[in-house]
Protein backbone atom coordinates (compact mmCIF):
# COMPACT_ATOMS: atom_id res chain seq x y z
CA UNK A 1 0.00 0.00 0.00
CA UNK A 2 1.25 3.39 -0.76
CA UNK A 3 2.86 4.75 2.03
CA UNK A 4 4.32 1.54 3.72
CA UNK A 5 6.36 0.83 0.84
CA UNK A 6 9.63 2.30 1.95
CA UNK A 7 13.15 0.95 1.79
CA UNK A 8 16.64 2.60 2.82
CA UNK A 9 18.26 1.60 -0.15
CA UNK A 10 16.19 2.87 -3.21
CA UNK A 11 16.90 5.45 -4.88
CA UNK A 12 15.00 9.21 -4.77
CA UNK A 13 13.48 8.17 -8.42
CA UNK A 14 12.59 5.09 -7.46
CA UNK A 15 10.69 6.39 -4.19
CA UNK A 16 9.13 9.21 -6.48
CA UNK A 17 7.94 6.52 -9.05
CA UNK A 18 6.47 4.45 -5.79
CA UNK A 19 4.63 7.38 -4.37
CA UNK A 20 3.12 8.17 -7.73
CA UNK A 21 1.68 5.11 -6.73
CA UNK A 22 -2.38 4.79 -6.31
CA UNK A 23 -3.15 3.05 -3.31
CA UNK A 24 -6.53 1.05 -4.09
CA UNK A 25 -7.63 1.11 -0.62
CA UNK A 26 -7.20 4.92 0.05
CA UNK A 27 -10.43 6.76 -0.77
CA UNK A 28 -9.57 9.37 -3.89
CA UNK A 29 -10.10 12.69 -2.14
CA UNK A 30 -13.15 14.62 -3.27
CA UNK A 31 -12.83 17.89 -4.67
CA UNK A 32 -14.99 20.79 -5.35
CA UNK A 33 -17.43 20.85 -8.53
CA UNK A 34 -15.35 21.37 -11.91
CA UNK A 35 -16.64 25.37 -12.41
CA UNK A 36 -13.87 26.81 -11.86
CA UNK A 37 -15.09 30.42 -11.52
CA UNK A 38 -17.06 29.51 -8.21
CA UNK A 39 -13.14 28.16 -7.16
CA UNK A 40 -12.02 31.23 -7.89
CA UNK A 41 -14.50 33.12 -5.90
CA UNK A 42 -14.13 31.33 -2.67
CA UNK A 43 -10.54 31.43 -2.73
CA UNK A 44 -11.45 34.96 -3.65
CA UNK A 45 -13.20 35.72 -1.27
CA UNK A 46 -10.51 34.03 1.51
CA UNK A 47 -8.19 36.77 0.77
CA UNK A 48 -10.33 39.89 0.33
CA UNK A 49 -13.26 39.04 2.82
CA UNK A 50 -12.45 38.59 6.70
CA UNK A 51 -16.02 37.83 7.04
CA UNK A 52 -16.11 34.85 5.00
CA UNK A 53 -12.62 33.85 5.81
CA UNK A 54 -14.04 33.86 10.19
CA UNK A 55 -16.79 31.80 9.16
CA UNK A 56 -15.31 29.55 6.81
CA UNK A 57 -12.00 28.72 8.23
CA UNK A 58 -11.74 25.03 9.23
CA UNK A 59 -14.43 24.33 6.18
CA UNK A 60 -12.03 25.00 3.70
CA UNK A 61 -9.37 22.65 2.44
CA UNK A 62 -6.67 23.27 -0.33
CA UNK A 63 -7.14 19.42 -1.37
CA UNK A 64 -10.33 20.73 -2.02
CA UNK A 65 -9.39 22.70 -4.93
CA UNK A 66 -8.98 20.91 -8.63
CA UNK A 67 -6.05 23.47 -9.99
CA UNK A 68 -2.64 23.13 -8.37
CA UNK A 69 -2.16 26.75 -8.33
CA UNK A 70 -5.76 27.13 -5.94
CA UNK A 71 -4.32 24.56 -3.61
CA UNK A 72 -0.96 26.59 -2.99
CA UNK A 73 -2.80 29.57 -2.76
CA UNK A 74 -5.15 28.36 -0.12
CA UNK A 75 -2.73 26.68 1.84
CA UNK A 76 -0.76 30.01 2.12
CA UNK A 77 -3.32 31.81 3.17
CA UNK A 78 -5.14 29.67 5.93
CA UNK A 79 -1.27 29.59 7.40
CA UNK A 80 -1.21 33.23 7.74
CA UNK A 81 -4.35 33.37 9.23
CA UNK A 82 -3.62 30.71 11.58
CA UNK A 83 -0.61 32.24 12.64
CA UNK A 84 -1.30 35.82 12.92
CA UNK A 85 -2.30 36.99 16.08
CA UNK A 86 -5.01 39.41 14.68
CA UNK A 87 -6.45 36.79 12.48
CA UNK A 88 -5.68 39.22 9.13
CA UNK A 89 -5.64 38.23 5.44
CA UNK A 90 -2.28 38.31 3.87
CA UNK A 91 -1.76 40.82 1.29
CA UNK A 92 -0.96 39.93 -2.40
CA UNK A 93 2.90 40.68 -2.20
CA UNK A 94 2.95 38.04 1.10
CA UNK A 95 1.51 35.20 -1.57
CA UNK A 96 3.37 36.29 -4.22
CA UNK A 97 7.00 35.71 -2.07
CA UNK A 98 5.26 33.10 -0.58
CA UNK A 99 5.17 31.15 -4.10
CA UNK A 100 8.23 31.97 -5.13
CA UNK A 101 10.01 30.92 -2.22
CA UNK A 102 7.70 27.51 -2.13
CA UNK A 103 8.38 27.15 -6.07
CA UNK A 104 11.45 28.15 -6.50
CA UNK A 105 13.01 27.57 -9.92
CA UNK A 106 9.99 25.96 -11.05
CA UNK A 107 8.75 26.77 -13.82
CA UNK A 108 4.86 27.24 -12.58
CA UNK A 109 5.43 30.03 -10.85
CA UNK A 110 4.94 32.31 -13.36
CA UNK A 111 1.16 30.41 -13.84
CA UNK A 112 0.18 30.68 -10.10
CA UNK A 113 0.69 34.16 -9.94
CA UNK A 114 -1.50 34.61 -12.73
CA UNK A 115 -3.75 32.76 -11.30
CA UNK A 116 -3.50 34.60 -8.55
CA UNK A 117 -4.17 37.95 -10.28
CA UNK A 118 -7.13 36.43 -11.98
CA UNK A 119 -8.58 35.05 -8.66
CA UNK A 120 -8.24 38.57 -7.35
CA UNK A 121 -9.55 40.66 -9.85
CA UNK A 122 -12.73 38.38 -10.08
CA UNK A 123 -14.00 40.03 -7.15
CA UNK A 124 -16.99 42.16 -7.12
CA UNK A 125 -17.64 43.46 -3.97
CA UNK A 126 -21.74 44.15 -4.22
CA UNK A 127 -21.69 40.67 -6.68
CA UNK A 128 -19.76 38.58 -4.71
CA UNK A 129 -22.45 35.66 -3.49
CA UNK A 130 -20.76 35.78 -0.09
CA UNK A 131 -23.61 34.03 2.07
CA UNK A 132 -24.23 31.34 -0.53
CA UNK A 133 -21.04 30.24 -1.33
CA UNK A 134 -20.75 30.11 2.93
CA UNK A 135 -23.88 27.74 2.63
CA UNK A 136 -22.05 25.65 -0.47
CA UNK A 137 -18.70 25.25 1.50
CA UNK A 138 -20.74 24.25 4.27
CA UNK A 139 -22.83 21.40 3.03
CA UNK A 140 -19.45 20.19 1.27
CA UNK A 141 -17.60 20.00 4.41
CA UNK A 142 -20.52 18.05 6.18
CA UNK A 143 -20.91 15.77 3.52
CA UNK A 144 -17.11 15.29 3.66
CA UNK A 145 -17.05 14.93 8.00
CA UNK A 146 -20.18 12.61 7.67
CA UNK A 147 -17.84 10.47 5.21
CA UNK A 148 -14.91 10.36 7.53
CA UNK A 149 -16.94 9.78 10.22
CA UNK A 150 -18.21 6.67 8.63
CA UNK A 151 -15.29 5.67 7.86
CA UNK A 152 -14.10 6.08 12.11
CA UNK A 153 -16.82 4.61 12.73
CA UNK A 154 -16.95 1.49 10.95
CA UNK A 155 -13.29 0.96 11.78
CA UNK A 156 -13.85 0.76 15.43
CA UNK A 157 -17.25 -1.60 15.09
CA UNK A 158 -14.90 -4.54 13.88
CA UNK A 159 -12.21 -3.51 16.42
CA UNK A 160 -12.35 -6.28 19.73
CA UNK A 161 -14.50 -4.74 22.11
CA UNK A 162 -13.32 -2.03 24.64
CA UNK A 163 -14.98 0.02 27.10
CA UNK A 164 -15.53 3.17 25.65
CA UNK A 165 -15.98 2.38 22.25
CA UNK A 166 -19.66 3.20 22.36
CA UNK A 167 -18.85 6.63 23.58
CA UNK A 168 -15.98 7.24 21.18
CA UNK A 169 -17.90 6.64 17.78
CA UNK A 170 -21.16 8.79 19.51
CA UNK A 171 -18.52 11.68 19.79
CA UNK A 172 -17.27 11.23 16.21
CA UNK A 173 -20.85 11.49 14.95
CA UNK A 174 -21.47 14.15 17.33
CA UNK A 175 -18.65 16.02 15.71
CA UNK A 176 -19.60 15.46 12.75
CA UNK A 177 -22.68 16.79 12.85
CA UNK A 178 -21.86 19.91 13.99
CA UNK A 179 -19.91 20.51 11.63
CA UNK A 180 -20.94 24.24 9.67
CA UNK A 181 -19.68 27.67 9.75
CA UNK A 182 -17.69 29.24 12.91
CA UNK A 183 -19.66 30.44 15.48
CA UNK A 184 -18.65 32.52 18.46
CA UNK A 185 -20.71 31.49 21.34
CA UNK A 186 -19.71 34.41 23.32
CA UNK A 187 -18.10 35.19 26.56
CA UNK A 188 -18.18 32.18 29.37
CA UNK A 189 -18.92 34.21 32.17
CA UNK A 190 -17.73 32.27 35.41
CA UNK A 191 -15.11 30.47 33.94
CA UNK A 192 -13.22 33.23 32.02
CA UNK A 193 -12.76 35.78 34.63
CA UNK A 194 -8.89 35.54 35.08
CA UNK A 195 -9.07 35.67 31.21
CA UNK A 196 -10.93 38.31 30.96
CA UNK A 197 -9.03 40.71 33.56
CA UNK A 198 -5.78 39.52 32.08
CA UNK A 199 -7.20 40.71 28.77
CA UNK A 200 -8.25 44.13 30.38
CA UNK A 201 -4.37 44.59 32.39
CA UNK A 202 -3.02 43.96 28.70
CA UNK A 203 -5.05 46.60 26.71
CA UNK A 204 -4.72 48.99 29.84
CA UNK A 205 -0.70 48.14 29.75
CA UNK A 206 -0.73 48.49 25.63
CA UNK A 207 -3.16 51.93 25.47
CA UNK A 208 -4.30 51.15 21.81
CA UNK A 209 -6.57 54.33 21.68
CA UNK A 210 -7.65 56.64 18.75
CA UNK A 211 -8.14 59.99 19.75
CA UNK A 212 -10.38 62.64 18.82
CA UNK A 213 -8.29 65.49 18.66
CA UNK A 214 -9.64 67.10 22.27
CA UNK A 215 -7.80 66.74 24.89
CA UNK A 216 -11.72 67.19 26.93
CA UNK A 217 -13.43 64.39 24.91
CA UNK A 218 -10.14 61.77 25.39
CA UNK A 219 -10.04 62.81 28.72
CA UNK A 220 -14.11 61.99 29.44
CA UNK A 221 -13.43 58.13 27.59
CA UNK A 222 -12.53 55.38 29.45
CA UNK A 223 -8.94 54.71 28.73
CA UNK A 224 -8.40 57.94 27.36
CA UNK A 225 -10.25 57.71 23.58
CA UNK A 226 -12.00 55.30 21.23
CA UNK A 227 -11.27 51.88 20.53
CA UNK A 228 -10.81 49.50 17.38
CA UNK A 229 -14.30 48.66 16.34
CA UNK A 230 -16.18 51.72 17.61
CA UNK A 231 -17.49 54.88 15.95
CA UNK A 232 -17.95 58.81 17.07
CA UNK A 233 -19.29 61.05 15.13
CA UNK A 234 -18.68 64.89 15.04
CA UNK A 235 -22.25 66.81 14.76
CA UNK A 236 -22.69 70.73 13.52
CA UNK A 237 -24.32 72.66 11.35
CA UNK A 238 -22.35 73.86 8.28
CA UNK A 239 -19.48 75.82 8.34
CA UNK A 240 -18.78 75.16 11.80
CA UNK A 241 -15.72 72.97 11.26
CA UNK A 242 -17.06 69.16 11.36
CA UNK A 243 -14.70 68.46 8.30
CA UNK A 244 -11.87 70.31 10.14
CA UNK A 245 -12.62 68.43 13.26
CA UNK A 246 -12.12 65.07 11.16
CA UNK A 247 -9.00 66.45 10.00
CA UNK A 248 -7.21 67.19 13.44
CA UNK A 249 -8.31 63.67 14.45
CA UNK A 250 -6.46 62.26 11.62
CA UNK A 251 -3.26 64.33 12.28
CA UNK A 252 -3.70 63.73 16.35
CA UNK A 253 -3.56 59.81 15.63
CA UNK A 254 -0.97 60.13 12.62
CA UNK A 255 1.14 61.66 15.33
CA UNK A 256 0.60 58.29 17.46
CA UNK A 257 1.72 56.02 14.52
CA UNK A 258 -1.79 55.50 13.52
CA UNK A 259 -2.58 54.20 9.54
CA UNK A 260 -5.72 56.36 8.24
CA UNK A 261 -7.72 56.31 5.55
CA UNK A 262 -9.52 59.45 5.13
CA UNK A 263 -12.58 59.23 2.82
CA UNK A 264 -14.36 62.22 1.46
CA UNK A 265 -18.25 62.50 0.18
CA UNK A 266 -18.01 66.17 -0.29
CA UNK A 267 -14.22 68.09 -1.23
CA UNK A 268 -11.46 67.56 -3.36
CA UNK A 269 -8.71 65.36 -2.36
CA UNK A 270 -6.34 67.94 -2.86
CA UNK A 271 -8.60 70.37 -0.77
CA UNK A 272 -8.47 68.11 1.72
CA UNK A 273 -4.45 67.83 1.71
CA UNK A 274 -4.18 71.72 1.82
CA UNK A 275 -5.91 71.14 5.32
CA UNK A 276 -3.41 68.73 6.26
CA UNK A 277 -0.83 70.66 4.44
CA UNK A 278 -1.00 73.52 6.85
CA UNK A 279 -2.01 71.66 10.15
CA UNK A 280 1.17 69.56 9.75
CA UNK A 281 3.37 73.09 8.63
CA UNK A 282 1.51 75.64 10.56
CA UNK A 283 1.90 78.01 7.19
CA UNK A 284 -1.09 80.06 6.54
CA UNK A 285 -3.56 77.95 4.37
CA UNK A 286 -3.80 81.38 1.99
CA UNK A 287 -0.17 81.18 1.30
CA UNK A 288 0.49 77.67 0.96
CA UNK A 289 1.39 77.73 -3.21
CA UNK A 290 3.50 81.26 -2.43
CA UNK A 291 5.52 79.36 0.20
CA UNK A 292 5.58 75.98 -1.31
CA UNK A 293 8.98 75.56 -0.69
CA UNK A 294 8.93 75.75 2.74
CA UNK A 295 5.52 73.80 2.80
CA UNK A 296 7.57 70.95 0.81
CA UNK A 297 10.51 70.76 3.18
CA UNK A 298 7.93 70.60 6.16
CA UNK A 299 6.08 67.53 5.46
CA UNK A 300 9.21 65.99 3.82
CA UNK A 301 10.53 66.12 7.46
CA UNK A 302 7.39 64.72 8.75
CA UNK A 303 7.28 62.05 6.91
CA UNK A 304 10.89 61.15 7.79
CA UNK A 305 9.54 60.99 11.24
CA UNK A 306 6.18 59.17 10.26
CA UNK A 307 7.00 56.53 7.52
CA UNK A 308 10.00 54.41 7.05
CA UNK A 309 12.06 55.14 3.51
CA UNK A 310 10.92 51.94 1.46
CA UNK A 311 8.50 52.02 -1.91
CA UNK A 312 6.15 49.51 0.30
CA UNK A 313 2.75 51.04 0.35
CA UNK A 314 2.52 49.34 3.94
CA UNK A 315 4.87 51.96 5.25
CA UNK A 316 2.42 54.69 4.40
CA UNK A 317 0.16 56.39 7.03
CA UNK A 318 -1.76 58.67 5.73
CA UNK A 319 -4.52 58.08 1.88
CA UNK A 320 -7.05 60.92 1.01
CA UNK A 321 -10.09 59.24 -1.21
CA UNK A 322 -13.07 61.11 -2.55
CA UNK A 323 -15.64 59.44 -3.57
CA UNK A 324 -18.73 61.70 -5.52
CA UNK A 325 -21.20 62.13 -3.02
CA UNK A 326 -24.44 60.10 -3.71
CA UNK A 327 -21.94 57.86 -5.17
CA UNK A 328 -20.69 55.31 -2.41
CA UNK A 329 -21.63 53.26 0.17
CA UNK A 330 -20.49 51.09 2.97
CA UNK A 331 -19.63 48.36 0.63
CA UNK A 332 -17.60 50.66 -1.93
CA UNK A 333 -15.54 51.51 1.59
CA UNK A 334 -14.99 48.17 2.36
CA UNK A 335 -14.02 47.02 -1.20
CA UNK A 336 -11.51 49.77 -1.37
CA UNK A 337 -10.26 48.85 2.00
CA UNK A 338 -9.88 45.51 0.77
CA UNK A 339 -8.02 46.76 -2.28
CA UNK A 340 -5.73 48.82 0.01
CA UNK A 341 -5.04 45.66 2.35
CA UNK A 342 -3.99 43.35 -0.82
CA UNK A 343 -1.41 46.22 -1.11
CA UNK A 344 0.12 46.11 2.47
CA UNK A 345 -1.54 49.21 3.78
CA UNK A 346 -3.97 48.28 6.96
CA UNK A 347 -6.06 50.60 8.16
CA UNK A 348 -6.15 51.53 11.85
CA UNK A 349 -8.14 54.44 11.77
CA UNK A 350 -10.88 55.40 9.19
CA UNK A 351 -12.70 59.02 8.11
CA UNK A 352 -15.88 59.43 6.68
CA UNK A 353 -16.45 63.01 5.58
CA UNK A 354 -19.03 62.42 6.00
CA UNK A 355 -22.17 59.65 6.04
CA UNK A 356 -25.08 61.40 5.24
CA UNK A 357 -23.64 61.90 1.84
CA UNK A 358 -23.57 58.18 1.61
CA UNK A 359 -25.86 56.57 -1.78
CA UNK A 360 -29.65 56.15 -0.30
CA UNK A 361 -30.27 52.62 -0.34
CA UNK A 362 -32.53 51.86 -2.98
CA UNK A 363 -36.46 51.34 -1.88
CA UNK A 364 -36.07 53.06 1.46
CA UNK A 365 -36.34 56.68 3.06
CA UNK A 366 -33.76 58.84 3.16
CA UNK A 367 -33.88 58.34 7.37
CA UNK A 368 -34.43 54.61 7.24
CA UNK A 369 -31.02 54.63 5.07
CA UNK A 370 -29.14 56.64 6.94
CA UNK A 371 -29.58 54.53 9.87
CA UNK A 372 -29.11 51.68 8.07
CA UNK A 373 -25.70 52.93 6.73
CA UNK A 374 -24.52 54.32 10.66
CA UNK A 375 -25.36 50.66 11.65
CA UNK A 376 -23.36 49.03 8.49
CA UNK A 377 -21.04 51.57 9.17
CA UNK A 378 -20.12 49.92 12.79
CA UNK A 379 -20.46 46.62 11.57
CA UNK A 380 -17.65 47.04 9.08
CA UNK A 381 -15.45 49.08 12.31
CA UNK A 382 -15.91 45.84 14.12
CA UNK A 383 -15.20 43.04 11.28
CA UNK A 384 -12.35 45.26 10.37
CA UNK A 385 -11.05 46.02 13.72
CA UNK A 386 -10.69 49.81 12.80
CA UNK A 387 -11.80 53.17 14.50
CA UNK A 388 -14.27 54.74 12.51
CA UNK A 389 -14.31 58.75 12.88
CA UNK A 390 -17.68 60.51 10.71
CA UNK A 391 -19.73 63.60 11.13
CA UNK A 392 -23.68 64.19 11.37
CA UNK A 393 -25.95 67.15 10.16
CA UNK A 394 -28.74 67.95 12.46
CA UNK A 395 -31.84 69.14 11.32
CA UNK A 396 -33.22 72.46 11.44
CA UNK A 397 -33.89 73.14 15.11
CA UNK A 398 -29.72 72.52 15.79
CA UNK A 399 -29.11 76.56 14.74
CA UNK A 400 -31.46 77.41 16.85
CA UNK A 401 -30.77 75.26 19.91
CA UNK A 402 -27.28 76.55 19.70
CA UNK A 403 -28.33 80.16 20.48
CA UNK A 404 -27.56 81.83 24.06
CA UNK A 405 -25.36 79.50 24.98
CA UNK A 406 -27.52 76.31 24.33
CA UNK A 407 -25.90 73.05 22.90
CA UNK A 408 -26.95 70.93 19.89
CA UNK A 409 -28.30 67.39 21.47
CA UNK A 410 -29.19 63.79 19.94
CA UNK A 411 -32.69 65.25 19.05
CA UNK A 412 -31.25 67.31 16.50
CA UNK A 413 -29.64 64.54 14.66
CA UNK A 414 -30.80 65.09 11.15
CA UNK A 415 -34.32 62.83 9.88
CA UNK A 416 -32.53 59.88 11.78
CA UNK A 417 -32.63 59.78 15.38
CA UNK A 418 -31.71 56.31 15.13
CA UNK A 419 -28.01 57.03 13.68
CA UNK A 420 -27.44 58.37 17.24
CA UNK A 421 -27.82 54.31 18.75
CA UNK A 422 -25.09 52.68 16.74
CA UNK A 423 -22.51 55.78 17.51
CA UNK A 424 -20.14 55.10 20.63
CA UNK A 425 -19.66 58.80 20.68
CA UNK A 426 -21.17 62.00 19.43
CA UNK A 427 -19.93 65.05 20.12
CA UNK A 428 -22.17 68.31 18.92
CA UNK A 429 -19.79 71.85 17.53
CA UNK A 430 -21.95 74.90 18.36
CA UNK A 431 -21.07 78.51 17.55
CA UNK A 432 -24.01 81.20 17.49
CA UNK A 433 -23.12 83.83 15.06
CA UNK A 434 -21.17 86.11 17.57
CA UNK A 435 -18.97 83.27 17.77
CA UNK A 436 -18.51 82.51 14.24
CA UNK A 437 -17.78 85.63 13.37
CA UNK A 438 -15.74 85.67 16.34
CA UNK A 439 -13.37 81.83 15.61
CA UNK A 440 -14.56 80.49 18.83
CA UNK A 441 -16.97 77.64 19.96
CA UNK A 442 -18.55 75.47 22.27
CA UNK A 443 -18.05 71.27 21.91
CA UNK A 444 -20.92 69.34 23.98
CA UNK A 445 -20.20 65.65 24.85
CA UNK A 446 -23.82 64.50 23.40
CA UNK A 447 -22.59 60.41 24.59
CA UNK A 448 -20.07 58.51 25.29
CA UNK A 449 -21.16 55.10 25.45
CA UNK A 450 -17.94 54.39 27.64
CA UNK A 451 -17.33 57.24 29.85
CA UNK A 452 -18.54 60.58 30.85
CA UNK A 453 -21.53 62.20 29.11
CA UNK A 454 -23.22 65.58 28.95
CA UNK A 455 -20.35 67.81 29.46
CA UNK A 456 -18.86 70.87 27.22
CA UNK A 457 -15.54 72.88 26.59
CA UNK A 458 -14.87 75.80 24.30
CA UNK A 459 -12.65 76.38 21.57
CA UNK A 460 -10.92 78.93 19.20
CA UNK A 461 -9.88 78.70 15.64
CA UNK A 462 -7.09 79.56 14.36
CA UNK A 463 -8.18 81.04 10.78
CA UNK A 464 -4.31 80.40 9.08
CA UNK A 465 -4.22 77.37 9.92
CA UNK A 466 -7.45 76.15 10.98
CA UNK A 467 -6.70 74.55 14.10
CA UNK A 468 -9.38 74.40 16.62
CA UNK A 469 -7.18 75.29 19.66
CA UNK A 470 -9.32 74.17 23.34
CA UNK A 471 -9.82 77.52 25.80
CA UNK A 472 -10.95 78.19 28.73
CA UNK A 473 -13.92 79.67 29.65
CA UNK A 474 -13.04 82.91 30.93
CA UNK A 475 -10.98 83.44 27.31
CA UNK A 476 -14.41 82.31 25.93
CA UNK A 477 -16.13 85.15 27.18
CA UNK A 478 -13.30 87.80 27.16
CA UNK A 479 -13.46 87.50 23.06
CA UNK A 480 -17.46 87.51 23.28
CA UNK A 481 -17.42 90.79 25.55
CA UNK A 482 -14.60 92.15 23.57
CA UNK A 483 -17.02 91.93 20.37
CA UNK A 484 -19.79 93.21 22.22
CA UNK A 485 -17.70 96.21 22.86
CA UNK A 486 -16.82 96.99 19.31
CA UNK A 487 -20.48 96.68 18.30
CA UNK A 488 -21.35 98.94 21.34
CA UNK A 489 -18.20 101.36 20.16
CA UNK A 490 -19.92 100.88 16.28
CA UNK A 491 -23.69 102.00 17.51
CA UNK A 492 -22.09 105.23 19.62
CA UNK A 493 -20.11 106.02 16.58
CA UNK A 494 -23.29 106.08 14.13
CA UNK A 495 -25.07 108.14 17.12
CA UNK A 496 -22.09 110.35 17.22
CA UNK A 497 -21.79 109.82 20.72
CA UNK A 498 -18.35 108.39 20.92
CA UNK A 499 -16.91 109.04 24.46
CA UNK A 500 -20.15 108.57 26.43
CA UNK A 501 -20.28 106.95 29.53
CA UNK A 502 -23.09 104.63 30.16
CA UNK A 503 -24.11 103.47 33.45
CA UNK A 504 -24.47 99.40 34.36
CA UNK A 505 -27.64 98.32 32.39
CA UNK A 506 -28.42 101.20 30.66
CA UNK A 507 -29.95 101.47 27.08
CA UNK A 508 -28.20 103.65 25.27
CA UNK A 509 -30.81 104.21 22.65
CA UNK A 510 -33.24 105.40 25.24
CA UNK A 511 -31.05 108.56 26.03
Amino acid sequence: MKGNMTNENITDEQQAILDSLIDPDEPEPVKYSDDKPIQQEILCLMIRDKYFMDQSYGLIKPEYFVDKAHQVICRIVIEFFEDNKRKILPTKSHIVNELKIRLKDNPVVGYYIAELQAVIESYEPELSPRDSLLVKISEFAKQQGIRSAISKVIDLVQKPGSDDKWIKIEDILKAALLIGPNTDLGLEYFSTVEERYERMMKEDAEKERFSSGFYAIDNGLVGGGLSRGEIGAFMGMPGTGKSVALVKATVANLNRGKRVLYISLEMDQDKIAERFDTMFTGVNINELKERSKEVIHGLNLKRTMMEKETNSIGDRRLFVKQFAAGSADVTTVRAFMSQLGMCGFKTDLLIIDYVGEFRDLPGMKKYESLQRMVRDLRGLAVEEQVCVLTAMQPNRSGRGAQEEGGFIDDSEIGDAFGQSRPMDAIWSINMNKIEQEEKVGRIFVVKHRHGKSRYSFHFQQDPATLDMVEIDHKKWLDILNAHKDKAADKTADGLGMTGTTFKPNEDPNNS
